[in-house]
């Protein structure tokens, strides 16, 4: 019942690691949810209120995937994982195809598709920070926010070509 108290309870293999699971995405999912309330004061603006001008840190989604208007450490993942997949398409098959016009002859007009490294790269960055704050409260350290939001703007703007050096200028939130 009470703060500080516990109760044990016996689980088998597979719940305790159901446990664990969902425990980890609680974690996992507040600290996000903490990074980019920091983020957001941190570009002085309050979190949950549209910019008028439509600042946003973009993402490949696929429709009904989202749940707007709060996207969640989940929701991050799955877009992450699209963006992954649009590069390996553009990089392995987008580009095949065109060698095989131009190795057979055959007249085709160049797509030029840009490369979306510099988000994967941004978003990976975010993960990795996120990962080293929970290892290192696990230790015992207690990181303060403002650290942990600061590696993490310059860790995104280090990755992602200053993506959000650009953001930051313009007074865009990141959502």
């Amino acid at each position: 019942g009470r703060r500080g108290s516990f109760h044990e309870v016996e689980r088998t293999l597979a719940q305790a690691e159901s446990v664990v699971r969902s425990l980890v995405v609680t974690i996992y999912s507040r600290l996000f949810r903490r990074l980019v309330e920091q983020m957001n004061a941190a570009l002085q603006l309050r979190f949950g209120e549209p910019d008028p001008k439509g600042a946003e840190f973009g993402l490949l989604d696929i429709y009904g995937f989202e749940n707007l208007p709060g996207n969640s450490l989940e929701q991050l993942l799955i877009n992450l994982a699209n963006e992954r997949l649009q590069q390996f398409f553009l990089e392995k098959v987008l580009a095949a195809e065109q060698q095989v016009h131009v190795r057979e002859g055959l007249p085709y007009r160049e797509v030029e598709f840009g490369s979306r490294e510099g988000v994967v790269k941004a978003v990976c960055g975010v993960l990795n920070a996120l990962d080293d704050h929970t290892q290192l409260r696990w230790r015992g350290r207690q990181e303060s926010g403002p650290w942990l939001t600061e590696r993490t703007l310059r860790t995104m703007a280090q990755s992602s070509a200053g993506l959000l050096r650009e953001a930051r200028s313009r007074g865009r939130q990141v959502r």
